[in-house]
């Protein structure tokens, strides 16, 4: 949970969107965070693996919000300074 509150606060601290919100369907599916920046969506996924991949809720919310730009954040390694765990 540390983790995600961390990626969830810098993401928010450097894009600065106009709104932001969890998002999720009564099916679950569900992004980590949908931002609105000039009119435009952007939706985030926090994994925290060495390889993610596309998930089925990843799918359905690309569907569901076909407009929207998709992006997924990772920790790569232990070297990123970012929390292990």
């Amino acid at each position: 949970m540390a983790y995600w509150n961390f990626m969830v606060s810098q993401v928010l601290r450097i894009t600065q969107p106009d709104e932001a919100y969890f998002w999720a369907t009564h099916t679950g599916a569900e992004l980590d965070l949908l931002m609105m920046k000039h009119g435009k969506r952007v939706g985030v996924e926090f994994k925290r693996a060495d390889a993610p991949g596309m998930t089925p809720s990843m799918r359905i919310a690309l569907a569901d919000l076909s407009s929207t730009r998709y992006t997924w954040f990772t920790r790569a390694s232990d070297a990123t300074g970012l929390p292990t765990a």
